[in-house]
C-alpha cells in the first residue's frame, strides 16, 4: 500500500507539489580536457499539497532519473536521487569545454523515455509505492547552464494528473476492500526535449487502474496517476463486504497534468440495479451500495400515508420469497429501506444473512400524501368604512403556500399575509369575495384548495355618536381617530372621513357604561386631544391657588377641576390652556362643549386599557405599551423631547396618598416632576 497522510478536503482542482530546494556536496574532478561535470539536485515546483500520497510530493524519492543535454540529446545518463533533494551520479553529464552554455533536461522515471520509443504507460496496478511511483511522470528543464553555474537545481513538474479517492463505510456497510479506476486511457506519447504529453490512448483490453486492493477496513485511501483526458462513463468501482459501487461520470469531467482531484465518498446500502452519477467534482459524495447475489423477491403490502418521518415496513407487511418461491424466514435476512420519508416510491432492499449470506431482492413500496385541509373561521364579515385592517383567521393543515386575492379591489384589497383593507371611497352595501388558495407540497393534498368569505361594507365610517350608543360592545374603537365630523376612522385603514373638509381632532381614549366625568352628565367616552395644548404644566396643589381649596385625590374629577382652576388667581396655566383649546369639538359631544384635563383616575383607567400589567398607584412609569397598543407614534401626540423608549405619558398626574409639595418625590405618574417641560393632553368627554 502507498504511504498515506493527513488529507485536506478540496473541491474542484488544486496543485501539486511541495516546494523545496538543497544542495548537493558530492563533486567529480574534471575531465583531464578541463570539462566540468554537470552537478543537480532536484526539487518538485508547484503549491504546498498534502493528499493521499507523500511520494513525490517535495522532492524526488529515491530512484533513477534520466538526464540529457542539448549537447547531444541522444546520449542518456543516470542520476540517482538522494534524501533531500541530491542526485548523484558515477557517470554524469559534462559541460562543454570553453564555458558554453548547454540545456539540461531531466525526467522520472529513468525509463519513461529510451531514446528508441516515446511512449509512456503509467501501471495498471498502482496500489504499491513501486508503481505508483512508476506512474508518475517527472519532467524538468533548466537553460542556459555552464561550467561556472555551479550546482543546479532542477524543478521537476508533474505530467501527470492524480487522481485522489478517500472511501468511508456508511450505512449497512462494514468493510472497504479495493478501489479500481474505470475506463482510464493509461498510455501517452512523451516527448523528453520538450516534456509535451500528447496521443493520450487505451491500452487495449486493460483501462482499469487499481488504487487499493486487499483491504479490510472501514475506510480506504489511496491514489493513481493517470494521462491528462477527459473522463466520462463508470469512473470508480468500489467492492466492500456487501456488493460493489460504481461511480459514475454522467458528462466529460477533464483532467489535467499537474492537478490533483480529491473524491471522498461514504458508501451506503441502498438500491440494487443501477449504477450512481455526479455532474461535478466535489470533496464530498455518497454512492450507494449494490448487493451482489440473486434469486429472492420482496414484496410490501399495507398502505403508508406522508408522516413527515421515515417510514419502514411492519414485519408482517413484508414478504421475501426464495428461488423456488418459499418463503424466507425473517430471522435470514436484514432490511434496509431507502427514499422513503417523502410521499412517493420508496425502496427497501433484503439481504441474506448467517447460511444466506450473499442473497438480496429489492422490491419498492407506496408512500401516499397526507390529506390537508383549509378553512376560514368564518365566511361572512361585516366592516365598517373606516375599520382597522383585519385577517380573518386562517387554518390551514399540511404544508403549501397560500396566496390571497380580492375579488373587488374597488371595494377591498388583500396582501400577502391575508391581511384586507377597505379600499378609499368604497360605499355602502358593496362586497368583495376574499380567496385563499394553497399551493400544496408534494407530500400533500387538498380535496379543495381554495375557501373564500365575502366582505360586505355595512356602511359608512363608524361614528362617535353611534359609538356612545353602543359603548357597551365598542372597546375595539379605544385608539381610533376623531375627526371634527364625528367619524372614527383607524389609522391603518387607509382611508379618510367621508367629510373631505373634517379635520383630525384626537383618539378614542376610555369607553365606560356610566358617566366618565361627574361634570358631563351622560358622558360615556373620553377622547385625547390629537395635538399639544401647551407645556410647563401648573395643573397641581390648589396651594398656589389662592382663592380654592383642593386637598384630596377625590377633588381633581377633570371637567369641574379643570374649571376651578381657570378661575384660580394664579391661573393655573394647562388648566386654563386646555379650556381654552380652539380646535374643533367633535360632532355630538357634550354641552357646555368645553376641552378638559383629565384627572388622575382617568388617565390611570385610559392606561390601564391600554396596558393591563400598569396598576394603579404604580410610580415611575413610562408606558411604552400604552403607545404601541395604542399605534399612534407621531411627535403631535407624544413629546418630542423625549425618546421613544423613554416618553412619558403627558402629564405629571398624582398617583399617591397626598400631594408632594416638593416635587422632588417620584409619586406621579409617570416619574416626572410636574413642572417639566412635559406636552399637556386635553379631554373631551362624550
Amino acid at each position: 500500500m502507498k504511504r498515506n497522510s493527513f488529507l485536506y478536503a478540496i473541491a474542484g482542482i488544486a496543485v501539486w507539489g511541495l516546494a523545496s530546494c538543497s544542495s548537493s556536496d558530492n563533486m567529480h574532478p574534471e575531465q583531464t580536457d578541463g570539462r566540468v561535470p554537470v552537478e543537480l539536485t532536484n526539487n518538485i515546483i508547484g503549491a504546498v499539497t498534502r493528499a493521499a500520497t507523500t511520494l513525490n510530493e517535495s522532492a524526488l524519492t529515491t530512484g533513477d532519473i534520466t538526464v540529457r543535454t542539448s549537447e547531444a540529446y541522444a546520449t542518456a545518463y543516470t542520476y540517482t536521487a538522494g534524501a533531500e533533494g541530491a542526485m548523484t551520479s558515477t557517470a554524469p553529464a559534462y559541460y562543454p569545454a570553453g564555458g558554453a552554455s548547454i540545456d539540461i533536461v531531466a525526467y522520472s522515471p529513468a525509463n519513461a523515455n529510451d531514446g528508441t520509443s516515446e511512449t509512456f504507460t503509467v501501471s495498471a496496478d498502482q496500489s504499491s509505492d513501486d508503481a505508483y511511483i512508476a506512474s508518475d511522470l517527472l519532467w524538468a528543464k533548466a537553460e542556459n547552464k555552464n561550467s561556472a553555474s555551479g550546482a543546479v537545481n532542477i524543478a521537476f513538474a508533474h505530467k501527470m494528473a492524480k487522481i485522489i479517492v478517500n472511501v468511508t463505510a456508511g450505512n449497512g456497510i462494514s468493510t472497504i476492500q479495493s478501489i479500481t479506476l474505470k475506463n482510464i486511457k493509461r498510455q501517452c506519447t512523451f516527448d523528453y526535449a520538450s516534456g509535451a504529453v500528447s496521443d493520450v490512448a487505451e491500452v487495449s483490453g486493460a483501462t482499469d487502474v487499481a488504487v487499493t486492493t486487499g483491504g479490510t477496513t472501514a475506510s480506504s485511501m489511496g491514489a493513481a496517476c493517470i494521462p491528462a483526458q477527459d473522463l466520462i462513463g463508470d469512473f470508480i468501482e468500489i467492492t466492500t463486504d456487501k456488493g460493489t459501487a460504481t461511480y459514475r461520470l454522467s458528462s466529460a469531467k477533464p483532467v489535467s497534468a499537474g492537478n490533483y482531484y480529491t473524491i471522498n465518498l461514504t458508501l451506503n446500502l441502498a438500491a440494487v440495479g443501477t449504477t450512481n452519477t455526479i455532474e461535478a467534482w466535489s470533496d464530498y459524495g455518497s454512492v450507494n451500495i449494490l448487493p451482489t447475489g440473486g434469486g429472492w423477491t420482496v414484496s410490501v403490502s399495507g398502505t403508508y400515508t406522508y408522516t413527515g418521518s421515515a417510514i419502514v415496513p411492519a414485519a408482517a407487511d413484508i414478504t421475501v420469497k426464495d428461488i423456488s418461491d418459499n418463503i424466507v424466514s425473517s430471522s435470514d435476512y436484514g432490511v434496509y429501506c431507502d427514499n422513503n420519508i417523502n410521499a412517493g416510491e420508496a425502496r427497501i432492499i433484503v439481504y441474506g444473512i448467517n447460511s444466506h449470506a450473499g442473497s438480496s431482492a429489492t422490491g419498492t413500496y407506496t408512500i401516499g400524501k397526507k390529506a390537508g385541509t383549509i378553512n376560514y373561521a368564518t365566511t361572512e364579515i361585516s366592516k365598517r368604512y373606516g375599520d382597522a385592517a383585519f385577517i380573518n383567521t386562517l387554518t390551514k393543515n399540511g404544508d403549501g403556500t397560500v396566496a390571497y386575492t380580492s375579488s373587488n379591489e374597488s371595494v377591498a384589497t388583500v396582501d400577502s399575509d391575508g391581511k384586507v383593507k377597505i379600499t378609499q371611497g368604497a360605499t355602502s352595501g358593496s362586497t368583495a369575495i376574499i380567496t385563499a388558495t394553497v399551493t400544496p407540497t408534494d407530500n400533500f393534498t387538498f380535496e379543495d384548495p381554495s375557501v373564500t368569505y365575502t366582505l360586505t361594507v355595512s356602511s359608512a365610517a363608524y361614528t362617535i355618536s353611534q359609538l356612545k350608543a353602543n359603548v357597551g360592545s365598542g372597546s375595539g374603537y379605544l385608539g381610533y381617530e376623531v375627526w371634527s365630523n364625528g367619524d372614527l376612522i383607524h389609522k391603518d385603514s387607509g382611508v379618510t372621513p367621508t367629510d373631505a373638509s373634517a379635520t383630525k381632532v384626537g383618539y378614542v381614549a376610555y369607553l365606560s357604561t356610566s358617566d366618565v366625568d361627574t361634570g358631563v352628565s351622560g358622558s360615556r367616552i373620553l377622547v385625547l386631544s390629537a395635538v399639544d395644548v401647551g407645556n410647563k404644566t401648573s395643573w397641581g396643589p390648589t396651594s398656589r391657588c389662592s382663592s380654592h381649596t383642593l386637598s384630596d385625590d377625590s377633588s381633581l374629577r377633570g371637567y369641574s377641576n379643570t374649571s376651578t382652576m381657570v378661575n384660580c388667581a394664579n391661573e393655573h396655566l394647562a388648566a386654563k390652556a386646555a379650556w381654552n383649546y380652539s380646535t374643533a369639538i367633535p360632532t355630538g359631544g357634550a354641552t357646555p362643549a368645553h376641552w378638559f384635563l383629565p384627572s388622575s383616575k382617568q388617565y390611570e383607567v385610559m392606561i390601564a386599557a391600554f396596558d393591563p400589567n400598569v396598576v394603579n398607584n404604580n410610580t415611575n412609569k413610562s408606558f411604552p405599551n400604552f403607545k404601541k397598543n395604542m399605534d399612534w407614534e407621531q411627535d403631535s401626540y407624544w413629546t418630542s423631547s423625549e425618546s421613544p423608549s423613554t416618553q412619558k405619558f403627558a402629564s405629571a398626574l398624582y398617583a399617591s396618598g397626598s400631594w408632594d409639595y416638593d416635587y422632588d418625590e417620584p409619586n406621579f405618574i409617570g416619574g416626572k416632576d410636574k413642572s417639566s417641560s412635559l406636552r399637556v393632553r386635553a379631554c373631551f368627554a362624550y
